[in-house]
């Protein structure tokens, strides 16, 4: 009982790091893309400025969130609950549980939060 209690402590500590790092790196990108939105908007008197490079930014995290999940780990794409799920059951499926599915869909999920998609 000791042990499983010790594992279950460790994978919502896990959970928990990926989590807040998620959400810190989504705040930040947030701020820089709103402080600079504000500047070029204060500068200028026209607003296309500002909204072309919101719009550049977004087509930028667009890319890098599609290119995370496609070229660099196809298993995370889904919100991969029927894979968990059939894994639990005792379906073995390669790469389901594999550190590299775990940055690619993290990566997706923060790049495509920053482009303002819904999730």
């Amino acid at each position: 009982p000791g042990v499983f209690l010790a594992l279950t402590l460790g994978v919502a500590m896990c959970v928990s790091c990926v989590a807040i790092l998620s959400t810190r790196a989504i705040a930040t990108i947030f701020t820089f893309k709103t402080d600079l939105m504000l500047k070029l908007a204060a500068e200028n008197e026209s607003p296309w400025p500002a909204f072309f490079a919101l719009a550049g930014f977004n087509a930028i995290f667009v890319v890098l969130a599609a290119v995370s999940v496609t070229l660099v780990e196809q298993r995370a794409k889904g919100s991969g609950i029927p894979e968990v799920k059939s894994y639990l059951n005792g379906r073995r499926i390669a790469r389901v549980i594999h550190p590299r599915t775990l940055v690619s869909k993290v990566a997706g999920l923060v790049f495509s939060v920053c482009a303002n998609l819904t999730v």
